[in-house]
Protein backbone atom coordinates (compact mmCIF):
# COMPACT_ATOMS: atom_id res chain seq x y z
CA UNK A 1 0.00 0.00 0.00
CA UNK A 2 0.95 3.25 -0.85
CA UNK A 3 2.00 6.15 2.01
CA UNK A 4 1.78 9.94 1.97
CA UNK A 5 3.35 12.71 4.15
CA UNK A 6 0.47 13.91 6.68
CA UNK A 7 1.08 16.49 9.18
CA UNK A 8 -0.57 18.62 11.61
CA UNK A 9 1.07 21.79 13.65
CA UNK A 10 -0.76 22.87 16.92
CA UNK A 11 1.03 25.59 19.00
CA UNK A 12 3.98 26.23 17.29
CA UNK A 13 4.53 22.05 16.64
CA UNK A 14 4.58 19.79 13.86
CA UNK A 15 3.49 16.17 14.04
CA UNK A 16 4.43 14.16 11.04
CA UNK A 17 3.83 10.92 9.67
CA UNK A 18 3.69 8.34 6.73
CA UNK A 19 -0.44 7.60 6.45
CA UNK A 20 -1.52 4.54 3.91
CA UNK A 21 -3.56 5.80 1.35
CA UNK A 22 -5.74 4.61 -1.95
CA UNK A 23 -7.34 5.84 -4.84
CA UNK A 24 -10.94 5.08 -5.33
CA UNK A 25 -11.84 3.19 -8.53
CA UNK A 26 -15.21 4.68 -9.28
CA UNK A 27 -14.04 7.83 -8.11
CA UNK A 28 -10.48 8.59 -8.83
CA UNK A 29 -11.00 12.34 -9.37
CA UNK A 30 -11.11 12.57 -5.25
CA UNK A 31 -7.45 11.98 -5.51
CA UNK A 32 -5.79 10.12 -2.33
CA UNK A 33 -8.00 8.48 0.39
CA UNK A 34 -7.14 7.69 4.07
CA UNK A 35 -9.42 5.28 6.06
CA UNK A 36 -10.73 6.55 9.39
CA UNK A 37 -8.93 4.12 11.29
CA UNK A 38 -5.58 4.72 10.31
CA UNK A 39 -6.44 8.98 10.52
CA UNK A 40 -7.75 8.06 13.92
CA UNK A 41 -4.45 6.32 15.25
CA UNK A 42 -2.24 8.93 13.95
CA UNK A 43 -4.01 11.35 16.03
CA UNK A 44 -4.07 8.74 18.88
CA UNK A 45 -0.33 8.81 18.33
CA UNK A 46 -0.31 12.85 18.38
CA UNK A 47 -2.26 12.70 21.51
CA UNK A 48 0.67 10.53 23.56
CA UNK A 49 3.25 12.86 22.05
CA UNK A 50 1.33 16.39 22.91
CA UNK A 51 1.50 14.21 26.67
CA UNK A 52 5.00 13.40 26.17
CA UNK A 53 6.05 17.12 25.66
CA UNK A 54 3.75 18.66 28.29
CA UNK A 55 1.89 21.09 25.05
CA UNK A 56 -0.89 23.18 26.80
CA UNK A 57 -1.69 25.44 24.67
CA UNK A 58 -5.43 25.72 23.14
CA UNK A 59 -4.94 24.47 19.88
CA UNK A 60 -3.31 21.12 21.76
CA UNK A 61 -6.34 20.82 24.45
CA UNK A 62 -9.14 21.54 22.05
CA UNK A 63 -7.55 18.41 19.81
CA UNK A 64 -7.06 16.28 22.62
CA UNK A 65 -10.73 17.01 23.82
CA UNK A 66 -12.18 16.36 20.38
CA UNK A 67 -9.99 13.23 19.41
CA UNK A 68 -11.26 11.96 22.87
CA UNK A 69 -14.66 12.46 21.76
CA UNK A 70 -15.86 15.03 24.74
CA UNK A 71 -17.38 17.82 24.64
CA UNK A 72 -16.55 21.27 26.42
CA UNK A 73 -18.80 20.22 29.85
CA UNK A 74 -17.58 16.87 29.71
CA UNK A 75 -13.70 17.35 29.86
CA UNK A 76 -14.05 20.16 31.87
CA UNK A 77 -16.06 18.11 34.20
CA UNK A 78 -13.41 15.39 33.97
CA UNK A 79 -10.92 17.74 34.61
CA UNK A 80 -12.95 19.50 37.42
CA UNK A 81 -13.35 22.59 36.15
CA UNK A 82 -16.43 24.55 34.79
CA UNK A 83 -17.23 25.20 31.32
CA UNK A 84 -16.13 28.24 31.24
CA UNK A 85 -12.41 27.45 32.20
CA UNK A 86 -12.31 24.92 29.68
CA UNK A 87 -13.82 27.71 26.79
CA UNK A 88 -11.01 30.33 28.04
CA UNK A 89 -8.21 27.79 27.78
CA UNK A 90 -9.23 27.26 24.23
Amino acid sequence: MKTQQHQITLDGVTFEGDLPFYVSETRPELGPLTRDEDLRRFNRAVVRKIAELGLQGPESLRFCRKVAGLGVVEFATLLGYDRKAVQRWE
